[in-house]
This record gives C-alpha cells, structure tokens and sequence, in this order.
C-alpha cells in the first residue's frame, strides 16, 4: 500500500494591520502554494524522497496537477515546513493515487482555493 504524504505550505496566521479574517484567508490561499510544490518538485530532481520505504513524496507533474491558479513569490530560505496527511485518502498504485489527488484539488478549486487548501 502506498501511503502518500500532502505537503502543504505553513500558512500562520500573521499580524497584517488592520486586516479582516476574509482579507486574511485570501492572503493565504494566494501566497505560496504553487512555489513551495515548485521547490519540492527540484528536490525531487535531485533524487527520490523516501522515508524507510514507506512513504513517497511525489511531484504534482507526476500526478497530473493542473497548473496553480494564483502564486505569490515565497521568501527563501523558507522558516518552516508542515506536512500533512489526508484521512481517508489511502491508495494503492500510482494510478489510483493521482486520480484521488486531481479529484481533492478539483474539490478545494470549486470551494474558491486557488488549489489544494489546508484549513
């Protein structure tokens, strides 16, 4: 069984003024997303990320992602990474790993993300 780990940008919540929780979350959903996978995607480049070969991070071109809808610079270095599964979203090839995440990120799209979110 594969188990698939979805690495998700640490998105805290900062001191931005005066802001509203609404101007705040569409900071979030627009800051980061798509240069964070883009880094993980080099470092999958650079050779295969496994972890006791159970795990495999795999980069979004290899499971058919749309291209992000929206992107903000990312500040590097980057101060921290959270990574985090998705209950529920267990496969057992590549195949049937992709399809689950195309049809989570058509999800989150259709809610107003501008891609796979983490709330």
């Amino acid at each position: 069984m594969l188990q698939w780990l979805l690495v998700f940008p640490a998105l805290g919540l900062g001191v931005w003024g005066n802001s509203s929780w609404d101007e705040t979350q569409a900071k979030h959903r627009s800051e980061g997303p798509q240069d964070l996978f883009g880094n993980i995607s080099q470092l999958i480049d650079k050779g295969r990320l496994g972890f006791g070969g159970v795990s495999t991070v795999v980069s979004r071109k290899e499971w058919g992602a749309d291209t992000v809808g929206c992107c903000a610079p990312l500040a590097l270095p980057v101060d921290y990474l959270i990574m985090h599964h998705v209950p529920g979203l267990e496969c057992h090839n590549q195949t049937g790993c992709s399809q689950r995440l195309r049809e989570l990120r058509a999800h989150h799209v259709r809610n107003g993300w501008c891609d796979v979110a983490y709330k």
